[in-house]
């Protein structure tokens, strides 16, 4: 008998990802656009977006750790997403 690993896919849509880390759509929009997470993590086609999440985490977890602990951000990515995993 095989059982069979349920395995998110690749790439998912910029709502998936938006759920995954527990934020709105336009704050995985605002870290596209100021460059929180770089181009190696998403494909655009067109008007577009798909989204590697295990690429995502590993960026966000980098750009929290390069953030000055004084330096107020206006989207604390993996903040978000920690907390939601606590609950």
């Amino acid at each position: 008998m095989t059982v069979q690993k349920t395995e998110t896919p690749a790439y998912v849509t910029i709502d998936r990802a938006a759920q995954h880390f527990s934020v709105s759509t336009s704050t995985v929009r605002a870290w596209v656009r100021n460059r929180v997470i770089p181009k190696e993590t998403y494909i655009k086609l067109g008007t577009t977006y798909r989204f590697n999440l295990r690429d995502m985490t590993e960026a966000l977890l980098m750009y929290e750790q390069s953030e000055s602990p004084n330096k107020k951000n206006e989207h604390e990515p993996i903040k978000l997403y920690e907390e939601s995993k606590l609950n």
